[in-house]
C-alpha cells in the first residue's frame, strides 16, 4: 500500500474496475473540502506502485504532484459535472438585482414533485421571498451546491461564474434580440454545451408565435406603477415641487399587494384634498399596450382619483390649463391640481403610413401597396405588422410634448420604429414640453 503521505488513503478494491483515491485538502488548495477521484484500473493492473499508471474516468482533470508519483486525477466537481441526476432539479439564488425576491417554484410546487419522487435542491437566500425553511418542509434539500441537478431553474439570468456545465437552465436569458450586455452568457451558454430553455420562448402549442405560458403581467405592470409614483415624486422634488407622490414608498417596501394598494389610496387622498402645485398640472400618464402589464399598472393608477382622456383631446387639456388669463384663470382651476389624468395610447397613436416619397426601398421589399380599403389613410394594423418599414414614428409629435408620465408597455423589436428616441426626448426636453414643461 502506498502510505508516503499520512494524509492520503488509497483504497484498492481488487475484486472491481476502479480505484478510489481520498485526497485531503492540502494536496488541492482550490478545493472546499476533501477531493474524491475516482479511476479506471486497467485489466492488467500490477500491485506494484514504483512505477504505477492510473486512468482517468472523465476528461476534466488537472495536474497534482504527489510523491512518488504524478498522477492525473478527476475531482469530484468535474464528477458531478459529468454525471448528473435526471431526476434532480435545482432553484439557484437570484443574484442579478439586488432587491430580486421571485422564485421559479413556491414550496408547495417543489412538495408536488417531491412526492412524484423529483428531488429538488435549493440554494439558500435570505431575499427570497419564501424562506429557506418553507422549503425544507416541503422536501426541498437546502444547499449550496447544485451540481447533481440536471435541471436548473432560475428567474434572472444566472452569472457566466456560475454556470455548470452541460446542464439545461430554465431563465430569463434576455438574449433573444441581441442584447449587448448579455453576449457574454449567450457566449459562454456555447461554450458550456448548456441547453437553455428561456421562458420567454415557451408557448402552449410550441410554435414560434404561439401565446406563452411564462410573461410578465399584471403583477409586473402593478409593481412597476407603484415604483413610477416614487420615482414621479423624487423627479418633481429635484425640480423643486412638493407632491405627496414622494411618500408614496417602492413597492418592496410594502409587506404585500394589499398593502400597496392602500399606500396608493392614501395617496390619492392627498391628492384629492391637497392638490397638486398648478405648474405641473395637468399631470398626464400615458399608457402603451394592451396586454396584462398595462393592465395591471392602470389597476393601480385607478386607485388615485382620476379621470380618462383620448389623445385627441390632450392639445385642448393642456390649454385648459393656462386658459386665456394664464394659469391661475384656467377653465377647471383647481380641479385639474385635485386628479390625475390618463391616456390610452394606440398603435395608430404611435406611428403612420409614410408617403411613396417618404419610404427606405429594401431588397426584400416590394413596392408600396395602397392601404386596405377599410383602414386609415395613415394607418393599417396588418400592413403594419408585415411591412413595418413603411411607417414612421409620430408618438414624440403628438402624444410625447403633453405627457408627464409614460408607463410603456408594448413589445418591440428592431424591425418597429421606435417609440421615442433618446434625440427627440432631448429635443421635446430643450424645447419646453407643452404646458410648461412637465
Amino acid at each position: 500500500m502506498y502510505n508516503a503521505r499520512s494524509s492520503t488513503l488509497i483504497r484498492r478494491f481488487w475484486g472491481q474496475t476502479k480505484i478510489d483515491f481520498a485526497l485531503k485538502t492540502r494536496a488541492d488548495p482550490a478545493s472546499q473540502g476533501d477531493t474524491h477521484i475516482v479511476f479506471y484500473r486497467p485489466r492488467n493492473f500490477h500491485a506494484s506502485t514504483s512505477n504505477i499508471k492510473l486512468y482517468p474516468s472523465h476528461s476534466v482533470c488537472r495536474s497534482l504532484n504527489t510523491h512518488p508519483f504524478r498522477m492525473r486525477y478527476a475531482s469530484s466537481t468535474a464528477s458531478a459535472r459529468a454525471f448528473p441526476d435526471p431526476r434532480t432539479i435545482g432553484i439557484v439564488r437570484e443574484t442579478f438585482g439586488k432587491w430580486e425576491r421571485r422564485a421559479p417554484l413556491a414550496p408547495k410546487h417543489v412538495q408536488a414533485l417531491a412526492q412524484k419522487g423529483i428531488k429538488v435542491l435549493v440554494q439558500p437566500s435570505f431575499r427570497r421571498a419564501y424562506p429557506d425553511s418553507a422549503y425544507a418542509a416541503a422536501g426541498a434539500s437546502i444547499q449550496e451546491d447544485l451540481l447533481p441537478a440536471s435541471l436548473i431553474l432560475g428567474v434572472k439570468q444566472v452569472p457566466v461564474s456560475a454556470l455548470l456545465p452541460e446542464r439545461t437552465y430554465m431563465m430569463f436569458a434576455h438574449v433573444l434580440k441581441g442584447q449587448l450586455e448579455n453576449m457574454p452568457l449567450l457566449d459562454a451558454i456555447r461554450r458550456l454545451k448548456i441547453r437553455l430553455l428561456d421562458y420567454e420562448c415557451i408557448t402552449e402549442t410550441g410554435d414560434r408565435g404561439g401565446a406563452r405560458t411564462v410573461f410578465f403581467g399584471r403583477f409586473a405592470g402593478m409593481a412597476g406603477m407603484v415604483d413610477i409614483l416614487q420615482g414621479l415624486g423624487q423627479n418633481l422634488l429635484a425640480r423643486g415641487y412638493n407632491t405627496p407622490f414622494l411618500n408614496s414608498p417602492y413597492t418592496y417596501m410594502h409587506p404585500g399587494l394589499d398593502a400597496a394598494k392602500a399606500g396608493v389610496r392614501a395617496l390619492g387622498g392627498k391628492v384629492a384634498t391637497e392638490g397638486l402645485p398648478r405648474e405641473i398640472c395637468p399631470l398626464v400618464v400615458a399608457f402603451t399596450g394592451r396586454g396584462r402589464v398595462a393592465q395591471g399598472a392602470q389597476e393601480v393608477f385607478e386607485l388615485l382619483p382620476h379621470e380618462w382622456v383620448e389623445v385627441k383631446d390632450l392639445p385642448a387639456l393642456v390649454a385648459s390649463a393656462q386658459g386665456e388669463g394664464g394659469r391661475e384663470g384656467g377653465r377647471e382651476g383647481k380641479a385639474l391640481q385635485r386628479k390625475v389624468y390618463g391616456v390610452r395610447v394606440e398603435e395608430k397613436d404611435m406611428v403612420e403610413r409614410m408617403s411613396t416619397e417618404q419610404a427606405v426601398p429594401q431588397a426584400s421589399v416590394q413596392s408600396i401597396d395602397p392601404p386596405t380599403p377599410s383602414s386609415s389613410p395613415s394607418y393599417a394594423r396588418d400592413e403594419y405588422r408585415l411591412h413595418p418599414e413603411r411607417y414612421r414614428p409620430i408618438f414624440h409629435e403628438r402624444v410625447a410634448p403633453y405627457v408627464s408620465v409614460l408607463v410603456n408597455g408594448i413589445y418591440w423589436d428592431q424591425r418597429y420604429p421606435r417609440l421615442l428616441t433618446k434625440a427627440q426626448m432631448k429635443e421635446l426636453w430643450h424645447s419646453g414640453l407643452k404646458g410648461g414643461g412637465r
